[in-house]
Formats: structure tokens, C-alpha cells, sequence
């Protein structure tokens, strides 16, 4: 992605909404790259993977028109949960890329309940089946 002018202020630091949002697509791509479309993971009943925790935390400045590119790893799967872990990198001429921000999230999968109320639920066999085979690995 392309850092915009709403992104950073002069000095450099990113506007901490850009980054939970660039994660938020991040974490999006990876249920697509595991090949599992919504109807085939969760079912009809279950709506969403809920955020329930996130950080952040700046580690070097980026400005107007800096290339970044999020990478994910999923770290941990709980009957209900899973942790993924990004880093936010720019990558330089040398082939090394510079970190700019590391973040994690808690998700929960989570469906309405009677009174609309959100109600975390088990890990479908088939969606803990496709996690487990990307646990750890990276993807951006």
C-alpha cells in the first residue's frame, strides 16, 4: 500500500486509524488466502471474527508516498479465538525491509443471540482445520 497524505502528519507519524484499517484488510486477505469463503467457514448462523483487542505500537516514522506492505502471521488458536501478529514494512533498495509498526489482534468468533446480542461460539472443525495449517506462517 501507498501511504496518502491522510495517512501521516509531517513529522512522519501514521495516523494510528490508517494502521487498523491497513491490519483490518490484512487479516481479510488471509481468510481468503486459506481458501475459506464465509458460507464455507462459519456457517450460515455465525456472522463475524469480532475484534476484541488490538495494539499498536510505532517503531519508525513513514511519510507521503512510502510503499509498506502488512504482513500476518496467525500465532494462536483458542476454542474461540485467534491472535494474529503484523508487522508494517517498508521495503528498502537493499532487499531489507525497514519495520515501521508491529500490532496484534484478538479475534472472536462471535453470532447474535436472541436480544441481537453478540455470543462467542466454537471454532468450526473446518475453519480450526484451515488455521492450523497457516499457524505461524507469514502472509501479506
Amino acid at each position: 500500500m501507498q501511504v496518502e497524505w491522510s495517512d501521516c502528519d509531517p513529522a512522519g507519524i501514521l495516523f494510528y486509524g490508517s494502521l487498523f484499517r491497513w491490519i483490518d484488510s490484512t487479516s481479510h486477505r488471509l481468510m481468503r488466502q486459506i481458501g475459506l469463503s464465509r458460507d464455507q467457514a462459519l456457517g450460515p448462523e455465525v456472522l463475524v471474527f469480532a475484534v476484541v483487542e488490538a495494539q499498536c505500537q510505532f517503531v519508525a516514522p513513514a511519510v507521503y508516498d512510502d510503499r509498506l506492505e502488512v504482513r500476518c502471521r496467525l500465532t494462536e488458536i483458542k476454542r474461540r479465538a485467534i491472535r494474529l501478529d503484523f508487522r508494517v514494512l517498508r521495503p528498502e533498495p537493499d532487499g531489507e525491509p525497514h519495520l515501521v509498526a508491529t500490532a496484534y489482534e484478538w479475534r472472536v468468533l462471535v453470532t447474535r443471540g436472541p436480544a441481537r446480542e453478540m455470543i462467542a461460539v466454537e471454532l468450526p472443525a473446518a475453519l480450526r482445520d484451515a488455521l492450523e495449517r497457516y499457524r505461524a506462517d507469514e502472509l501479506g
